[in-house]
């Protein structure tokens, strides 16, 4: 990533400001301040210290999990709920007398 946007430079700007290593304005600009702390996060992660927001820096800072390395942006599966008893479909107990809707009814 040469180039990141003004979104994802913020987004990283948020992320570095929660740990403590940005101090500045969450402003989109990639500045002294914004380099000066993804330097720091690179050294603190084990990174390439360049001070850009690269890919792999944006991987770990972000959770993204291009690349295979799972992260904090990982989706969980849908709950699905498998309820028993009346509550999960409940039918009337007595079916309708009147054949106003009831297409099984002798025609008259």
């Amino acid at each position: 990533m040469t180039n990141p946007s003004q979104d994802e430079i913020r987004s990283a700007q948020q992320q570095l400001q929660e740990q403590g290593l940005h101090h500045g304005r969450i402003d989109g600009v990639l500045g002294p301040e914004t380099k000066q702390a993804l330097g720091e996060f690179q050294k603190k992660n084990g990174l390439n210290e360049t001070a850009i927001l690269d890919q792999p820096t944006m991987d770990k800072l972000l959770g993204n999990t291009t690349g295979g390395s799972a992260g904090m942006g990982s989706r969980m599966p849908p709950t699905v709920y498998h309820g028993t008893g009346s509550t999960s479909n409940p039918q009337p107990a007595n079916p309708p007398t009147s054949a106003l809707g009831d297409h099984n009814a002798p025609k008259q």
